[in-house]
């Protein structure tokens, strides 16, 4: 009797997920349900009702029956409804001992007139020992890696390449990935082939530099199982640390599919930009992200879809797919690279619409590492032959980067406080032919109100006679600054002619906001005009000395009291006011104030203008720094003539 043999139990639950299409059951010896896969909701049972329920309460089956052979039977609904099937049964046997059998239940109708979904999922009785081979090609190392190499499409370089899995088997010969990969996901083994591919391509990459050859990033394929299993990112980390690869040359690329899940993913994304690794997007334009999350995920290039670029020389739909792509990338500082190149039409397209690399057929099929390295030359010489001239590609790029800075600066403008406008002369009429900036808004307007524009056509006519006269001195080479004000917004402008070859070609006007300050201004005169009012009707004197007695500030009041203009004492010795006798006391009241810190009181006698001397009492204040030594003294004093 033929049996399916295992290295482990658990392998046959995984069985139950492959035969999708069909009623999968597990029995154990005692010929008990141990388990099943989800059709058995279309009987109307759940896992729960059968669970370690004898097999035959539902279904009559014959356990000699080998997997050679099939029998008729009936299943029985939960409602008790009766079906005809079909069932397989396969022992099961672990290290030469019977562990179980697994069953294969059919509808008969089904079998009789099966479905075309029917018919492709009758693939997969071939394909459950596939994926227990897979455990064993591992083991033995049945898998290889063979290489593509992506070139630039500026430089002709090979500046990487792209690590693709295949499987040698013993009997069946090489295996693409096509045919395996599928099922490694769905019994969870892509997680041991996948670490052994990353392992693999960063070794041989690390090997390359080691032999010579110029470094190249690797790139190597994630599935989202791999990229969601806990502790990816130091295997990663553990994979690069043993190979000695440094970070920068290694590529992991993932699917639009696997950023479903964002919350998931984005942070996993993040870490493994921290260890130094780029990330690529793989097969842009067929997944489902949303362009909102594009922006946030840390990726350093998208890679263009292959059933894009096919027809992209000849399908105007595909073109512009392809040409929204790769501007779409340059403006979110990414690179692009463009997968499937087959024919010289799809290079000639690429180059002229600036893709920034790309792999295919046309340059080389995936090799095997010794086989590629013999060819480097070869496939370096596709692009100067085959390509654009290289000065007609420089011109692209370089029309592409003044598009690109055109862009930048228009989204730079846009964001700046003030206000920056460019103007042309068009006969008699100056026509604004860039506009950008918040100021813009607080007028009132709108870039589109502007550009293309004349005064005329957004101010009113008072105001463009007023704004006409700049404009022309501008215009006549004259770099014109003024101030102004529209709805309520006071603002300052800079007229700045450009020339060329002596001639004025265009003016750049840069506008700011000046409200605050003129509210400040305003403010300040105000409080000046009230001050004025108070000092000059006060009495009392006040001035300010600095540390050497010199007088900084003389109050009004020195005119009315002494006789003197405040301006007389300004930048002169204070003790040339006081009668000499009494110096010694000022300055023995100033010297306390200095040590002190403290405001102190004292008398004497200051000249006046008709030669005689005014008793007068002086209050000294020390003025502090924010460090706590005294910078200046604040002397307010007062005629006392009349109290003697």
């Amino acid at each position: 009797m033929k049996s399916l043999k295992l290295t482990s139990y658990d392998q046959y639950y995984k069985l139950l997920y492959l035969y999708h299409a069909e009623l999968v059951f597990i029995i154990n010896l005692q010929e008990e349900i141990v388990g099943a896969n989800q059709n058995l909701i279309k009987y109307g049972y759940s896992i729960n009702d059968l669970l370690h329920k004898h097999i035959k309460t539902i279904l009559r089956v014959d356990f000699s029956i080998s997997h050679e052979d099939r029998m008729a039977s009936q299943l029985t609904y939960k409602n008790g409804d009766q079906v005809d099937v079909e069932v397989q049964v396969i022992p099961i046997v672990e290290k030469g001992e019977l562990k179980g059998y697994f069953l294969v239940v059919k509808d008969q109708s089904e079998v009789n007139n099966p479905s075309p979904q029917v018919k492709k999922d009758a693939l997969i009785k071939k394909e459950w020992i596939t994926a227990f081979e897979l455990q064993y090609a591992l083991d033995k190392k049945q898998f290889t890696l063979f290489y593509q190499p992506k070139l630039s499409l500026t430089t002709g370089k090979i500046v990487g390449v792209e690590a693709l899995i295949r499987w040698k088997h013993p009997k069946r010969g090489l295996i693409s990935p096509g045919e395996f990969i599928p099922i490694t996901e769905e019994s969870g083994l892509i997680i041991p082939i996948g670490e052994w591919t990353l392992r693999e391509a960063c070794r041989q990459n690390k090997a390359w530099q080691e032999e010579g050859h110029p470094p190249m990033l690797m790139s190597v394929n994630l599935s989202v199982r791999q990229l969601h299993q806990p502790g990816f990112v130091p295997i990663v980390q553990q994979i690069l640390n043993e190979t000695e690869l440094d970070p920068s040359y290694l590529e992991l690329e993932i699917t639009e599919s696997m950023l479903m899940d964002h919350e998931k993913s984005i942070p996993v994304l993040r870490d493994l930009k921290n260890l130094g690794v780029q990330i690529s997007l793989d097969d842009f334009g067929t997944g489902y992200s949303s362009l909102h999350y594009l922006k946030n995920i840390p990726i350093d290039r998208l890679k263009i879809d292959q059933s894009f670029v096919r027809n992209c020389s000849i399908d105007t739909n595909d073109a512009t797919i392809v040409k929204t792509i790769i501007a779409m990338a340059h403006q979110l500082n990414l690179e692009v690279i463009a997968e499937g190149v087959e024919i010289k039409e799809h290079l000639l397209f690429l180059q002229r619409h600036v893709c920034d690399e790309a792999q295919g057929y046309l340059f080389s099929k995936p090799l095997p590492p010794e086989e590629l390295i013999c060819i480097l030359k070869d496939v370096e010489q596709v692009i100067p032959t085959s390509g654009l001239p290289k000065d007609l590609s420089n011109q692209h790029w370089i029309e592409e980067a003044n598009s690109v800075d055109r862009q930048e600066l228009i989204d730079t403008i846009s964001k700046q406080q003030g206000m920056i406008m460019k103007f042309i002369k068009k006969g008699n009429a100056f026509i604004h032919t860039l506009c950008g900036g918040e100021l813009i808004y607080k007028f009132g307007l709108i870039p589109e109100q502007i550009i293309g524009k004349e005064l005329k056509d957004f101010l009113e006519k008072e105001l463009v006679n007023e704004k006409l006269l700049y404009y022309e001195r501008a215009w006549s080479g004259e770099k014109v600054v003024y101030e102004a004000k529209l709805n309520d917004v006071f603002y300052i402008t800079s007229l700045q002619p450009v020339k060329k070859m002596g001639q004025v070609v265009e003016v750049i006007s840069s506008s700011f906001d000046i409200t605050p300050r003129k509210k400040i201004e305003e403010e300040l005169k105000l409080r000046e005009a009230n001050y004025r009012i108070i000092t000059e009707n006060m009495l009392d004197l006040v001035g300010v000395w600095d540390l050497e007695g010199n007088v900084i500030y003389a109050s009004p009041s020195h005119k009315k009291v002494l006789g003197f203009n405040p301006e007389d004492y300004k930048g002169k010795k204070g003790h040339s006011w006081v009668h000499p006798e009494d110096i010694p006391i000022v300055d023995e009241h100033f010297k306390n104030v200095l040590n002190a810190k403290q405001q102190s009181l004292v008398i004497f006698r200051a000249k006046h203008t008709n030669g005689g001397w005014v008793k007068i009492e002086v209050q000294v204040a020390p003025v502090m720094e924010e460090s706590g030594t005294v910078k200046q003294f604040v002397v307010v004093g007062r005629d006392i003539n009349n109290r003697m």
